[in-house]
């Protein structure tokens, strides 16, 4: 099969006939997917040049133009490996072509470790350096085989693997040279050479990474800025369903998400955050029951609901979901039951969950083994330490915690709290390593503070509801916080000590 492609591509070029077929067929039909199939394209950072022009340099064997034109160059992040020369399906390979193609590799401005011929005979791969440079590496593999014998392909030419290919070849050319002396001293130098190369690599490959990230940053905010448009608030409500207590980026987000929309069609995009946290909603809510958001989404609607106050199409929705959150937050959602029992299995549920799978799993060990399967470039994009897949893991279970909660009634809920609550209190601490947030190992924390008032107090902190807080009469957590023993509190409430 053809990782990485639709299903349907290895379908179709194994179901064609390509006996006879032109060279401008075999170039987009064949040749292309083939490539994209390797892991090269536009989508990539292993970008594919097509008929590259180079001025031919004295003395050279071919008559005529005074230009080369090389029709595939693939490169593996920007450093040009091999080349294919594409003839017809109805053009046998002969010495002509051959010479055409190793000319090509050989020129100064190309250098390419492999070269690859595609025309009747099928997929032949050539050493261009090597002694017999007109001999294929490997026997040919005919144009109707190329689905079936795809796994043979990929070993030599994928993206992936290409440049490991090439090292044994010249590790081989290496050995060949050096066992024709007579003394040490050439292996000895040639030892310090290849210092100098390993240098020169790294230097190569600091500069591959420093590139990567750059244009992932660029690619991943050109597709943030893609959903915010397209998806809106629906997309912000997904990410910030969170266990952990984020950066005020979403907060941002939500209300980019929002301000995107014309002011007639704001309401409508507010009112779509609690639908997105509502299991198996699809167009009324009432018919699905109450939403179940994590703490942190309830935290970002508050914080977007501040800043959106007074803008056009967002009122008076934006002060009374503001007024509601700060009570709500505050004061532990005194006037709604559920919720209140649905944040209590919260602050018991996560940090059991968190300390199980401390004990559980040796996160270290999962994390190595996931990235062992992954893709240099899928290293850098995810990272894939212990911490991202901690953060991974809880989030999925926190979701599930209440998505899975059935009865979804107070009463269900409170029992649920009290048993998580009696198991917390026995389960000790793992004894390894905690990975996650620096500010919530294990959740410990949360024994000394609430995370929905702490950091409730924060964006409030941050400006836009000192009057709500007088309306609903929270003032008097305001002041407990100030004035709290606990410097996690009073940090909280930082922000608000001109209301005392």
């Amino acid at each position: 099969m053809f990782a990485g492609c639709p299903s349907s591509l290895p379908e179709r070029i194994a179901a064609t006939d390509w006996t006879g077929a032109p060279e401008p067929t075999l170039r987009s039909q064949l040749i292309m997917p083939l490539l994209i199939a390797l892991g090269y394209g536009e989508h990539t950072l292993n970008k594919i040049r097509e008929e590259r022009s180079y001025k031919l340099k004295d003395p050279t064997p071919m008559e005529g133009s005074r230009r080369i034109r090389i029709d595939y160059e693939p490169t593996v992040c920007a450093h040009r490996l091999w080349l294919i020369e594409a003839k017809g399906a109805d053009h046998k390979t002969s010495l002509d072509t051959l010479k055409q193609a190793h000319y090509y590799a050989l020129h100064p401005e190309v250098r390419a470790a492999l070269m690859v011929v595609i025309d009747a005979d099928g997929l032949s791969v050539y050493d261009p350096e090597g002694l017999h440079w007109d001999e294929p590496l490997m026997p040919p593999i005919a144009l109707n085989a190329i689905a079936q014998d795809f796994e043979r392909i990929r070993q030599v030419l994928a993206a992936d693997r290409v440049a490991a290919f090439i090292r044994g070849l010249h590790k081989e050319h290496i050995g060949r040279a050096l066992g024709t002396e007579l003394d040490f001293g050439p292996v000895r130098e040639t030892e310090r050479e290849m210092k100098e190369v390993f240098e020169v690599a790294r230097t190569a490959i600091r500069e591959n990474q420093d590139r990567f990230l750059h244009e992932e940053k660029d690619r991943s905010q050109r597709s943030r800025e893609r959903i915010l448009k397209s998806t809106g608030v629906w997309a912000v409500a997904q990410e910030a369903n969170s266990p952990f207590a984020h950066n005020l980026r979403h907060v941002d987000d939500y209300v980019t998400a929002v301000l995107n929309r014309e002011p007639s069609a704001r309401k409508a995009q507010m009112e779509l955050t609690w639908p997105a946290v509502t299991p198996g909603w699809k167009g009324d809510r009432r018919d699905y029951g109450p939403p179940r958001p994590l703490w942190w989404l309830r935290v970002v609607v508050l914080g977007a609901c501040l800043r959106l106050r007074g803008e056009p199409g967002c009122e008076p929705l934006a002060t009374e979901w503001a007024r509601q959150g700060i009570r709500d937050h505050l004061l532990g959602f005194p006037d709604d039951p559920l919720h209140h029992a649905a944040l209590r299995l919260q602050l018991a549920g996560i940090p059991l969950a968190s300390r199980i799978l401390g004990q559980c799993f040796d996160l270290h060990a999962e994390a190595r083994r996931l990235r062992a399967s992954w893709s240099a470039e899928n290293k850098l994009r995810f990272g894939g330490d212990p911490g991202w897949l901690l953060t991974l893991m809880m989030r999925r279970v926190s979701v599930r915690m209440l998505r899975g909660q059935e009865p979804y009634t107070a009463d269900a809920l409170n029992a649920r709290a009290a048993e998580a609550e009696r198991a917390l209190a026995h389960l000790p601490l793992p004894s390894a390593e905690w990975v996650g947030p620096a500010t919530q190992d294990w959740f410990t924390c949360w024994e000394r503070t609430d995370p929905l008032v702490e950091c409730s107090l924060c964006v409030l902190g941050a400006g836009g509801g000192d009057d709500l807080i007088h309306e609903v009469d929270a003032l008097g957590v305001v002041r407990a916080w100030a004035e709290s023993d606990v410097a996690l509190r009073r940090r909280a409430a930082k922000g608000l000590v001109h209301l005392l």
